[in-house]
C-alpha cells in the first residue's frame, strides 16, 4: 500500500496528511489533478457501459431495470 500511495503522491494525484487525533494514522485526499482524473475515468466508464447497454434487447433492458430496482432496495439504509 505504501508504494501505491507514494506513486500517487509522485504524480500529484493525492496528498497525505498526518491525522491530528492519531499521529500513527495518515489521511489521504485527492488533489484537484486527482479529482479531474477520477471524473474523466468515471465518465469514460459510464459511456462504455451505456454503449454496451444499447446492445441489449428491450426485454434484457427491462430485466436489467428490474434487477437494479431490487439491488437499490437491498442497499437502502434502514434506520432502526
Amino acid at each position: 500500500m505504501t508504494r501505491i500511495v507514494h506513486a500517487l503522491e509522485e504524480q500529484e494525484l493525492v496528498e497525505k496528511r498526518i491525522d491530528e487525533n492519531d499521529r500513527r494514522s495518515v489521511r489521504l485526499s485527492a488533489t484537484n489533478k486527482g479529482k479531474r482524473l477520477l471524473i474523466r475515468a468515471r465518465r469514460r466508464r459510464s459511456e462504455a457501459l451505456a454503449q454496451r447497454i444499447d446492445l441489449l434487447s428491450a426485454q434484457e433492458k427491462s430485466a436489467l431495470d428490474a434487477a437494479l430496482d431490487a439491488v437499490a432496495k437491498l442497499t437502502e439504509t434502514q434506520s432502526h
